[in-house]
């Protein structure tokens, strides 16, 4: 089988699993989505598992051998280890075989993402529901992506796709969230003057946060956070510049709590991996620099990866180069302290 018709259909399901957007239904009802989107997303799905099985026969394996994978939900698996997972793979994918494990993993995976949504039908949760679609997309993306990956390494051909690691999104997440909490802590605390304006500015910070490209890459319970502080800044804004301004410190507070706790994304594993190791590249290239006094563009961008993990961390990347090598070593230093 020529590799051209394979590689359609994988780019074809991956971009449709990509241009589902979940986010014009997080403010609908659960009777609208599972008319309008469960269809979609179930459909999508079956789709994948289509591919995936194309290409197994591709490479001679019976669809009844791929059928013994299980198509329960497994409790207690974490819904992000078969994301790592799949990463792990692609890097090791240097043979059929590889390509083979990487479409027979992701083929139970999607059975069972379909498993889930069709057990949570009869829920009215609709931040539940949009969350098992959204893991079914995920999957459906992710697999894809690394199946065309694995299969383009082989064949010499150029991928369609992108396929980008869980690692790179985590970096991407973190910094996006670094930047809101800019926007939301900005001056601080404001007074019963100034508040309108900070919340108007809040609220402003949430429209472009909720318009990114990556804001489908948000965890649910995240972007379910987020929109709760937006109906909460609007309905507080409707009253104009005679609104409550303790109501208005109130809503302030609680998103500037929120973002606190978007820091949290820096313990997801593979984000713990990476800045363990750094942070202490960050420290050693730091230290060699000392007795310059101050530090170098290139040693600026070097650190760029860390950005959101600390706000003092991100106002040195903002200030940038020729600021004081000693402040950065302190900062940096206390960091690495946190991961002994």
């Amino acid at each position: 089988m020529d590799f051209d018709p394979l590689q359609k259909g994988i780019v074809d399901t991956a971009l449709e699993a990509r241009s589902i957007d979940l986010r014009s239904y997080e403010e609908s009802d659960a009777s609208t989505i599972r008319v309008e989107l469960v269809p979609r997303v179930l459909m999508n799905l079956d789709q994948g598992v289509m591919v995936l099985n194309a290409v197994l026969t591709h490479f001679e394996v019976r669809e009844a051998q791929a059928a013994v994978a299980p198509t329960q939900p497994q409790t207690g698996k974490s819904d992000w280890a078969f994301l790592r997972e799949i990463d792990t793979m692609v890097q090791e994918a240097h043979s059929p075989e590889a390509v083979k494990d990487i479409a027979f993993f992701s083929m139970g995976e999607m059975r069972r993402r379909r498993a889930r949504i069709e057990k949570i039908l009869g829920k009215d949760d609709i931040w539940l529901i949009l969350s098992e679609l959204d893991g079914g997309l995920r999957y459906v993306y992710k697999a894809l992506t690394a199946l065309e990956a694995a299969m383009c390494q082989l064949s010499g051909v150029t991928p369609r796709l992108g396929f980008f690691t869980e690692l790179h999104r985590a970096l991407a997440t973190r910094q996006v969230y670094g930047r809101f909490r800019q926007e939301v802590d900005s001056g601080g605390e404001p007074d019963p003057d100034g508040v309108y304006d900070r919340m108007r500015s809040v609220a402003v910070g949430i429209a472009k946060l909720i318009g990114r490209d990556i804001y489908p890459d948000l965890r649910v319970t995240d972007r379910g956070e987020i929109r709760k502080l937006q109906r909460r800044a609007l309905d507080w804004l409707k009253g104009g510049r005679g609104a409550d301004p303790e109501a208005g410190l109130r809503l302030w507070q609680d998103c500037s709590a929120f973002t606190g706790l978007l820091r949290e994304v820096s313990r997801r594993q593979e984000l713990f991996e990476h800045d363990t190791k750094a942070l202490a590249g960050a420290l050693e290239r730091a230290e060699n620099l000392a007795g310059t006094g101050v530090v170098t563009r290139e040693f600026v961008e070097s650190v760029q990866p860390l950005f959101g993990k600390d706000d003092e961390l991100d106002r040195l990347l903002d200030e940038g180069a020729g600021t004081e090598t000693a402040r950065w070593l302190m900062v940096l230093q206390r960091l690495q302290s946190g991961f002994m």
